[in-house]
């Protein structure tokens, strides 16, 4: 067994500048003997993953690997001090939802935690996948639905401070103001307060029929998408997806992630889709 797991081609060094600045490099890397045996045993028997360090520790060694498998995390081991031992931790979702204390399995066993990886690290099924991605989605909304909130309601403390001087109480005085804005080239104000409140609208449509259950979710996996509304999960390739579905999801394929569109829904990812059901 080596003592030096970045000797196989699918180990590598992250990407942290304090790795090149410290003329630290895959042969010269310090990794504890206990972190590299178990990364040395799982790496050699599984070539199609991928094991990226995490960033550099306080004394420039290294602590633990991102696990990946075609691009999916599958989850990560670390190296630490635990109840008075130095051992491994290992972590993913699947471990995290079995645990209380931690979200992680720890031991200062190596053939343990190598046992523990083999169980814990496949890829995620459609099912998890479906409900990883539900979680994203919720949060995204969430997020998105504060955010925008947030925007109208700053865009709108601004307009109402220009209001306040020239404004009053009389509909016939919106067109005054409207040209005080424009003469004041300060038009774009009462712009941005408008498109805020749209996205504003836009988003908790969106977020309100996702949580009552009246949006599509569509996670894209293996070349098939997995489609839930409500209780129905259906799942579908490129042939058999239905149209109304199709025609909306294409738009958004060509969106940037975490954006939000007029009666079409949302692109929380690459993978996970929110599509508003229409009429």
């Amino acid at each position: 067994m080596t003592t030096n797991p970045f000797v196989y081609s699918n180990v590598s060094l992250s990407t942290h500048k304090r790795w090149e600045e410290m003329g630290i490099t895959k042969s010269n890397a310090k990794i504890p003997r206990i972190l590299a045996d178990v990364i040395d045993a799982v790496a050699s028997n599984n070539p199609l993953w991928s094991f990226v360090s995490v960033d550099p520790a306080w004394d420039n060694t290294v602590n633990g690997f991102t696990v990946f498998e075609n691009g999916e995390q599958l989850g990560s081991v670390m190296y630490g001090y635990y109840r008075g031992n130095y051992g491994i931790e290992v972590r993913n979702e699947r471990i995290a939802a079995q645990r209380q204390r931690s979200n992680g399995y720890r031991t200062s066993d190596t053939k343990k935690a190598i046992s523990a990886i083999k169980k814990a690290f496949t890829r995620k099924s459609p099912t998890e996948k479906l409900k990883t991605a539900q979680e994203d989605a919720r949060a995204l909304l969430q997020r998105q639905d504060y955010q925008k909130a947030r925007d109208a309601h700053s865009a709108e403390r601004r307009v109402n401070d220009e209001m306040l001087i020239f404004l009053k109480n009389d509909d016939a005085m919106r067109q005054l103001f409207n040209d005080y804005l424009h003469k004041e080239d300060k038009q774009h104000l009462l712009e941005r307060y408008e498109t805020a409140n749209m996205e504003m609208m836009t988003i908790a449509a969106v977020q309100t029929q996702f949580g009552d259950g009246k949006a599509y979710l569509v996670v894209k996996t293996d070349g098939k998408y997995v489609v839930q509304i409500g209780d129905e999960v259906d799942l579908f390739d490129d042939n058999s997806l239905p149209e109304n579905i199709r025609g909306k999801l294409g738009i958004l394929k060509l969106v940037e992630d975490e954006q939000v569109v007029s009666s079409i829904g949302c692109r929380v990812n690459s993978e996970t889709f929110v599509i508003v059901k229409g009429e």
